[in-house]
């Protein structure tokens, strides 16, 4: 079981920690203070802790503030300071504390060193936009965080800091902010506690709508509960039975006239085949027979009648009247009539029975079936239904939607320590993550899946992490942006991402080359030459690259536009070639231009020298081809005569060969002239002329 301190406990004193004092709990259900016995003795001081924040409603930069106050204050700007919507807004705060981004509960731990560094770094800051404001950028700054903030930014700054600058004045800033909130929280609830003791007795399920909205003006539990006990007591109210010292308004608070009035109607109804005189009484029987009471819940004909009976109100039995009416689902139906009639009742879960929520979500983060049978019950709105009768301060807690990241964000509300399950697998911190993703890679997609569908961030958000999301979300509009990956490939760089940000340890995949240049000074006019570049990702990761020429040239051109390493899959290296066809180029004219490899993580340039020269050793060598052909061409034709003219000789007279052969002759000639030409058309293909 986490300390109270590091987990959200309905009702717990929000000065825990202070000297010689003992640390006082609201048991869930507004019950009465009980003053444990401290763990050290009285006269011994304990060092000052953080306080618990308040279940009320939050922004998320209250909840930051009371991190960076936890930690020591800034040392830096936030990280979603100069977001739209980040918590630049606490300068516009009425709060000094506030305003230098400190957490006014924490102030037991606030020294004056910290309130002087924040008013550096927030002042820079402000000084910063004023500067750019002023040199041009008026437009953007003034539609991003308006000129009166801009302008008045150090004012209220300093006025913040003279506040704050010593203990003495610090301690009575505290009491003035604690102050009002004080004032405006009793003035919000105070009318409705008036209506609600108006008979003469006051209700645990009246108590609980006080708290709940005393708890979103800001009062906490304890406070709520003390201020309700003072009115009544000064009306006459006590409490006229001790039926549970945990929950002090299950103990019949009434005035003399109603316990008068109360005790002469001592009612006993039959509700299935058990005899209930009160509303409690009829809960405990509808808890033991579910089954039983479905039945009779169908409509409104049987219970609202013993409820009329019972509570001698028509009001009280409207209530349940409406419920039956209203609610469709059987179970919810069920479990809001239970809780209604009765909020102490345990909630049933897997077989066992649970009075708290803490207790519940222990036990359903030990496993990935219960944790997610957790997150089934949250999405059919069943414990907010348990809840909002029983723990209306825990309820506050609860998100308005009922999907899973609501779910996720209520779990790490009550205790940020319990883990995160990945499907089926089981993740105590954002490092734990990380360091499975590393040996890993079978579950990086499934990691970008909860980071899009948005399960992640919203674990990392609730832990206090949330800076995790926004350099995320930077980092991966970049990669987005530079449009190299496919859908799959998306995932995994995504993935890389996340490890990247929360391993600092991690080095960035980059690439490197097997040469600083490609230099060939002496290409060969009509030749095509190709120069190969091995690359090879140097740290372990996934990362594409595109390859390009940063100069178009025709007859210049790379084997490979696009790239793709990844150590876990074993392909490290891959070979780009780069082809020159010197036949397209310009002879003795040098051409400068460079490859360049890009990744999301940087870039490789590689200079290119190229320079076509005549091509002597091509030239001879076809000189040489050619005349042998030709020769050959020639002899081939004379062997072709001496054959058909049956003449042993190496020439015959020109007049010897027209007058006996005059037919065969202009074959001859005609074959020859034939073969001269078509020899002629066929080179012009071959050498592409």
């Amino acid at each position: 079981m986490e300390s109270s301190d590091e987990k959200i406990i309905p009702g717990t004193d929000s000065r825990p920690g202070e000297t010689g004092r003992a640390q006082e709990k609201i048991i869930p259900g507004v019950g009465t203070p009980r003053v444990d016995k401290p763990d050290t003795p009285t006269n011994q001081t304990t060092p000052p802790r953080s306080q618990p924040e308040e279940p009320g409603e939050q922004t998320d930069v209250t909840q930051l503030i009371a991190a960076s106050t936890r930690a020591g204050g800034l040392n830096e700007i936030p990280h979603d300071f100069d977001n739209r919507n980040g918590s630049w807004s606490s300068i516009s705060s009425s709060n000094p504390f506030e305003i230098l981004y400190l957490d006014y509960k924490q102030y037991r731990s606030i020294t004056s060193e910290m309130v002087q560094k924040n008013y550096r770094i927030i002042s820079e800051f402000w000084a910063d936009k004023l500067l750019i404001m002023n040199r041009g950028a008026r437009d953007q700054i003034e539609k991003k965080y308006t000129a009166v903030v801009v302008n008045g930014a150090e004012r209220r700054l300093e006025a913040a800091l003279n506040k704050l600058k010593t203990p003495a004045s610090l301690e009575l800033s505290f009491q003035q902010v604690d102050g009002r909130r004080l004032e405006t929280g009793f003035a919000a609830i105070s009318e409705l506690i008036e209506i609600s003791v108006q008979d003469g007795h006051i209700t645990e399920n009246q108590a609980n709508v006080i708290v709940a909205k005393g708890l979103k003006n800001g009062l906490e539990a304890h406070e709520i509960e003390g201020r309700i006990i003072s009115i009544i007591t000064e009306k006459g109210f006590k409490p006229r039975k001790e039926v549970d010292k945990s929950r002090t308004f299950r103990n019949l608070w009434m005035t003399e006239d109603a316990w008068t009035a109360y005790q002469r109607r001592d009612v006993r109804v039959e509700w299935l085949v058990e005899y209930a005189s009160t509303l409690e009484e009829l809960g405990e029987i509808t808890f033991r027979k579910k089954t039983e009471s479905e039945y009779y819940l169908r409509n409104a004909n049987y219970l609202p009648a013993l409820v009329n009976r019972v509570t001698n109100s028509a009001s009280r039995a409207a209530e349940f009247e409406r419920i039956i009416e209203e609610e469709k689902d059987t179970e919810k139906k069920y479990l809001k009539i239970l809780y209604h009639l009765h909020p102490a009742l345990p909630f049933r879960f897997r077989g066992s029975v649970y009075n708290d929520i803490h207790k519940l979500f222990d036990d359903a983060t030990l496993a990935p079936e219960s944790f997610w049978m957790a997150a089934a019950l949250f999405s059919k709105d069943h414990f907010r239904i348990w809840l909002n009768e029983s723990a209306p301060q825990v309820a506050m807690l609860m998100p308005e939607t009922n999907d899973v990241i609501a779910f996720l964000t209520f779990l790490y509300a009550v205790n940020r320590h319990y883990p995160f399950y990945l499907n089926n697998t089981k993740f105590t911190s954002p490092e734990d993550l990380a360091r499975a993703m590393k040996v890993n890679q079978g579950i990086w997609v499934n990691v970008a899946q909860h980071m899009e569908n948005g399960y992640l961030p919203a674990w990392f958000k609730a832990i206090g992490r949330a800076d995790i999301n926004s350099r995320y979300n930077a980092h991966l509009e970049a990669i987005i942006n530079a449009g190299l990956y496919d859908a799959k490939e998306l995932k995994l760089a995504a993935a890389q991402t996340l490890i990247l940000i929360i391993d600092a340890s991690v080095a960035v995949p980059t690439l490197s080359a097997d040469i600083s240049q490609i230099v060939l000074p002496e290409v060969e006019g009509g030749s095509v030459v190709r120069s190969g570049v091995r690359l090879r990702v140097q740290n372990a990761g996934f990362v594409k690259a595109a390859v390009r020429l940063d100069t178009d040239i025709d007859g210049i051109t790379i084997s490979e536009n696009e790239l793709t390493f990844n150590s876990y899959a074993h392909e490290s290296e891959r070979e780009v070639v780069l082809i020159v066809d010197s036949s397209r180029l310009v002879k003795d004219r040098l051409y400068m231009l460079n490859l360049t490899v890009n990744t999301s993580y940087g870039a490789i340039s590689i200079p290119v020298q190229i320079r076509v020269v005549f091509p002597k050793r091509a030239v001879t060598i076809k000189v040489a081809q050619y005349a042998a052909a030709t020769a050959l061409y020639f002899s081939l034709f004379r062997y072709l005569v001496s054959l058909l003219m049956n003449f042993d000789g190496w020439l015959a007279g020109y007049g010897y060969v027209t007058g006996e052969y005059p037919f065969l002759f202009f074959l001859l000639v005609a074959g020859f002239t034939a073969g001269a030409f078509y020899s002629f058309r066929y080179v012009k293909k071959l050498e592409k002329i």
